[in-house]
C-alpha cells in the first residue's frame, strides 16, 4: 500500500477519475442507446413528418457513429492514460475523451426526443 501512496501523482487520479464517466458513457450507454434507434426510426417512418437536421442525421449514420466513436475514443483515452502515466498530458486525453463521449451522448438523446417534441409543440 505504501508504494501506490507515494507513486501516485494528483494528475494521475484526476486523469483516471475523469475517465471513468467517459468509459461509461461509451463503452456501456452508447450501446443501450444504438438498440433503442429501430424503435424510434419505425416510428418517425410512420408519422411522415419532417424530422430536424441532427435527427436525420443520427437515423442515417447512429450506427456507426454510436458504437464505434465513443469505442474509439475510449480506446484512444486509455492509450494515453496509461502511455502519459503521472504527467498533466494524460488530463487532457481524460478531458478530451470526456468531452466528446459526452457530447456525443447528450445529442443522441436530443436528436431522438426532439421530433416528439416538436410534435407535441404543433398539437398544441
Amino acid at each position: 500500500m505504501r508504494y501506490f501512496y507515494e507513486n501516485a501523482k494528483i494528475s494521475d487520479v484526476i486523469s483516471w477519475t475523469m475517465a471513468s464517466p467517459a468509459l461509461l458513457i461509451g463503452l456501456i450507454c452508447c450501446p443501450y442507446v444504438i438498440s433503442i434507434y429501430p424503435k424510434f426510426e419505425n416510428m418517425f417512418a410512420s408519422l411522415n413528418a419532417k424530422l430536424p437536421y441532427l435527427t436525420v442525421f443520427y437515423l442515417s449514420n447512429g450506427w456507426w457513429f454510436c458504437s464505434f466513436v465513443p469505442f474509439m475514443v475510449c480506446l484512444v483515452m486509455i492509450f494515453g492514460l496509461i502511455k502519459f502515466k503521472n504527467s498533466p498530458i494524460s488530463i487532457i486525453f481524460a478531458a478530451g475523451g470526456l468531452i466528446i463521449v459526452w457530447g456525443i451522448l447528450s445529442s443522441e438523446i436530443v436528436a431522438i426526443f426532439l421530433p416528439i417534441l416538436e410534435l407535441q409543440r404543433n398539437l398544441n
